[in-house]
């Protein structure tokens, strides 16, 4: 949560998305008819984690690419996710080398990618936290204190400098983007036929045949609330490019995407964004915040994340 304390800024948007291949969101289940996913009342879902996962995986690749520099590329390296959660770890000697570094500014040496004060080093690990008595286990005793606890702390410090981990979360952070449920209001809809595959021949299996039901001709407006955002930090970058790419190329989301479902493309006038600052000259802002907020398309949203409005 350390990121997200004191609130700052606030910025609550709409981006508007129109489907340019039919999709289908499932609702779960083998059976030969496979439902799209709906609420009681009966409308088509598309929730939020299905938006957070397809925003996300261009985001690792877009980070993945970028030249961070420092501690922040570190942690983009040895960023994963596994059935466990999000890890910030190698198999190779890298990150023994990175632990190494860590224990050793800890013990208030020069570090060559951790350079925190040792005060603020120590302040963090408690936020984070950390006991005195395990702090002191690892200072005295590098990355041999006991069971491996040089080596957590140490990721989870790392994970703090996470340009993907600030925006989505992670083991230690609070992301700063969240998502809305997006609600299909007016669509056109059908089922679709659809074989089952033998993966070891790459050949339909005899006796095997379903309906999936998908939509089209839907425009999709999907909210989202970004948190603490600083222009020019690297995470607000990572955004700005993320939806540069999306601009671009469009979104996938949903299931049977190898069959060319899922595709979305951003409309032309994109959507529509308003930065509520929170704190100006010490005084809080109270009431609607959106009165006094400054509303912006979404190349103006771009271009404030990377510092350039």
């Amino acid at each position: 949560m350390i990121h997200l304390n004191p609130l700052r800024y606030k910025i609550v948007g709409l981006i508007t998305f129109k489907t340019e291949s039919p999709i289908h969101i499932g609702a779960g289940g083998i059976e030969a008819r496979r439902n799209f996913l709906r609420l009681p009342s009966g409308e088509f879902l598309i929730p939020s984690s299905s938006w957070k996962g397809a925003f996300r995986s261009i985001s690792e690749k877009m980070a993945k690419a970028m030249r961070c520099g420092g501690i922040e590329e570190i942690a983009v390296n040895f960023y994963r996710e596994t059935q466990s959660g999000i890890r910030y770890r190698s198999e190779d000697k890298s990150f023994e080398e990175f632990v190494e570094d860590f224990a050793k500014r800890l013990k208030g040496e020069e570090g060559k990618w951790v350079k925190d004060d040792l005060g603020k080093l120590v302040k963090v690990l408690e936020d984070l936290g950390y006991s005195q008595e395990e702090i002191k286990e690892v200072k005295e005793r590098g990355k041999k204190a006991k069971d491996g606890l040089a080596y957590e702390m140490a990721e989870s410090y790392l994970a703090l400098y996470c340009p993907i981990g600030k925006l989505y979360g992670n083991g230690v952070l609070a992301g700063k983007l969240r998502f809305g449920d997006v609600i299909v209001k007016e669509c056109r809809t059908h089922l679709r036929p659809g074989v089952g595959i033998d993966r070891k021949t790459i050949t339909a299996k005899p006796g095997v045949l379903y309906f999936i039901q998908i939509i089209e001709d839907a425009e999709l407006r999907l909210p989202l609330i970004l948190d603490n955002p600083t222009p020019g930090e690297l995470d607000s970058i990572l955004l700005a490019r993320t939806i540069d790419y999306i601009q671009e190329l469009g979104l996938s989301i949903g299931g049977r995407k190898s069959t060319g479902l899922g595709r979305l493309k951003i409309k032309e006038d994109g959507g529509e964004f308003y930065l509520i600052r929170l704190r100006e000259d010490d005084k809080l802002a109270i009431g609607n915040p959106f009165k006094k907020a400054e509303k912006l398309t979404l190349s103006e949203f771009t271009r404030w994340l990377r510092g350039n409005s």
